[in-house]
């Protein structure tokens, strides 16, 4: 028995600190994914606040401020072009070609996004050299127009294709995730055999095992949500024929589509068998609860795999107990 004990006992006690060393480093991966987001939201607002100042400033013609104003246009397309430039190099070092099943699809969406980053770049790189030729600008109402411009195309044109390109970041990184962590419970799960084959069945042992991968599960049918729901907004349209195509992709709901064209026109019914109630009139809604978003989502996921690496910890500090 004495040997078994300091045999066992640097082995666990060493599992125990890998543990707690990928779940720092999940947690410090995570926190740096969603710093990006943070990072790029205060790159947009920076962007922003630049335009509404020049859009709010003084109508002052003197030619000094003229200038100032002009270069200050000039450096808000420049941060502009930097950072459509970026989200191109974060799109295009995704690998979708795991995704067999969406992977014709998700091609035609990568052709679209870069097409329209390619056109955002031209678009802002157009202003540059339109407000290189200074003789077209000569008053302050001019630049406001300009600015007033520039914020109503990005919101329009940028903003959506930024969003919509970090959702997919998100339940990639996710993904990786939850396989590195299924990964390690499936060796954990080994060493609880072997542990158990020497010193007997321990059920509070197994029941955190069990519990472990539960939350793994949970995990995944989160992420897989989230990625449904980013197929749903953003891949499949009429256009690409979902109807034949929608069955196998959200397996967890039955959607109906019907497709009526009459007159040029199109509707889409759609029909959540969950979600249909009779109503007579349009004081008997029922209220619905807040749909979730593909971040909320991939949120929901990440917790689990964090509640999922805090069991990983009960565990190791339980097999120390049993040693003693």
């Amino acid at each position: 028995m004495l040997k078994t004990k300091y045999i066992n006992i640097p082995i666990f006690f060493l599992v125990f600190v890998l543990f707690f060393i990928f779940y720092s480093l999940l947690t410090t991966h995570y926190s740096l994914v969603y710093a990006q987001s943070s990072d790029t939201q205060k790159a947009v607002e920076t962007v922003k606040e630049k335009v509404e100042t020049l859009i709010e400033a003084k109508d002052e013609n003197n030619l000094d401020n003229l200038n100032l104003k002009i270069s200050a246009l000039k450096k808000v397309i420049e941060l502009s072009i930097s950072e459509a430039k970026d989200l191109r190099i974060k799109i295009l070092s995704v690998d979708l070609s795991e995704d067999k099943t969406n992977q014709k699809s998700m091609s035609k969406w990568l052709e679209k996004v870069l097409a329209s980053l390619n056109a955002t770049i031209s678009y802002y790189e157009k202003q540059t050299l339109n407000l290189e030729n200074d003789d077209e600008i000569s008053d302050a109402e001019t630049i406001k127009v300009l600015a007033e411009n520039l914020k109503n195309w990005r919101e329009k044109n940028y903003l959506p294709l930024d969003n919509e390109v970090r959702d997919l970041l998100l339940t990639i990184q996710e993904t990786k995730a939850i396989a590195v962590t299924k990964n390690r419970a499936q060796k954990i799960n080994e060493d609880v055999l072997k542990f158990q084959k020497n010193r007997g069945k321990n059920a509070s042992l197994n029941k955190l095992m069990e519990t472990a991968f539960k939350s793994i599960n949970e995990s995944e049918k989160f992420n897989e949500k989230a990625k449904n729901l980013f197929l749903e907004t953003y891949i499949y349209t009429i256009a690409n024929s979902i109807i034949s195509s929608s069955t196998e992709i959200f397996s967890s709901t039955t959607t109906e589509i019907n497709t009526e064209i009459n007159n040029n026109t199109t509707t889409i019914l759609i029909a959540e068998p969950a979600a249909i109630t009779a109503i007579s009139d349009s004081t008997s809604t029922i209220p619905q609860p807040p749909t979730m978003s593909i971040r909320d989502l991939v949120r929901e996921s990440l917790d689990k795999i964090k509640e999922t690496y805090q069991i990983f910890i009960e565990m190791s500090n339980l097999v120390r107990k049993l040693l003693k």
